[in-house]
């Protein structure tokens, strides 16, 4: 009786759900105790099926969300730009040599 008490809260532990509730013996126990191990049972039971119904956007705060996705578009960014002025990147088109000294074009 013992070891099956042992088995079913080693199982209650585990997580294994169905095993706990259907290892639990009553025989040889007190009535006190058979109702309360009987109820700590059926409330594993109703946990598990709570967790299982429990959909998986419940914790998620939307502006957060919003705010981390920001920062991730600002780091892409600022990459992005040491990217094309670093020596890695090779441009496409020749750079233009500065001819005049005069920041006012001819004509103006």
């Amino acid at each position: 009786a013992r070891r099956k008490q042992r088995e079913a809260a080693d199982a209650a532990r585990e997580g294994r759900v169905e095993d706990a509730a259907m290892l639990i013996d009553t025989e040889g126990m007190g009535k006190k105790a058979a109702k309360a191990a009987q109820r700590r049972a059926t409330a594993i039971e109703r946990e598990a099926a709570a967790e299982a119904e429990k959909s998986p956007f419940e914790g998620i705060n939307i502006l957060k969300l919003l705010e981390n996705g920001a920062w991730v578009g600002i780091g892409l960014l600022v990459l992005w730009e040491v990217y094309i002025n670093s020596p890695f990147f090779e441009r496409a088109a020749p750079l233009i040599p500065v001819v005049y000294d005069d920041p006012v074009p001819p004509g103006m």
